[in-house]
């Protein structure tokens, strides 16, 4: 089966929007070129190749920057929520994504002990 070598302008604008969208460019691939679904190795080949592009870059970076707003609304009305439950996980995720994940401390405690002392306490 012969593939498409290079993809039209419109189709690159396709594929920067759903990779944008779906976080997925091997997906956004087999979106445009659906006979790639039998070849997912391929597909996530030529995607990457795509991503590489400036162009490309662009069109993903302005459609992610479009979605900003949605996003930050629907955080906001997350953390806002009524169920505890949800509004915690969602505040410590921006939390962590904001300020990075706390570091965690390893407390490792050694102590000498002598075996007669402990077996003869005096």
């Amino acid at each position: 089966m012969q593939y498409k070598s290079k993809l039209t302008a419109p189709q690159r604008e396709t594929f920067a929007i759903i990779a944008a969208q779906t976080g997925s460019p091997k997906a956004a691939m087999i979106a445009i070129e659906p006979e790639l679904k039998d070849k997912p190795g391929y597909a996530a080949t030529k995607a990457n190749r795509l991503m590489k592009r400036t162009d490309v870059q662009e069109k993903v970076q302005k459609k992610l920057e479009s979605m900003q707003p949605m996003a930050l609304k629907r955080v906001k009305n997350l953390i806002m929520s009524e169920d505890e439950n949800v509004a915690t996980k969602d505040a410590h995720f921006v939390i962590e994504h904001v300020r990075g994940k706390p570091v965690a401390r390893n407390l490792n405690m050694n102590a000498k002990v002598n075996i007669e002392d402990a077996l003869f306490d005096t």
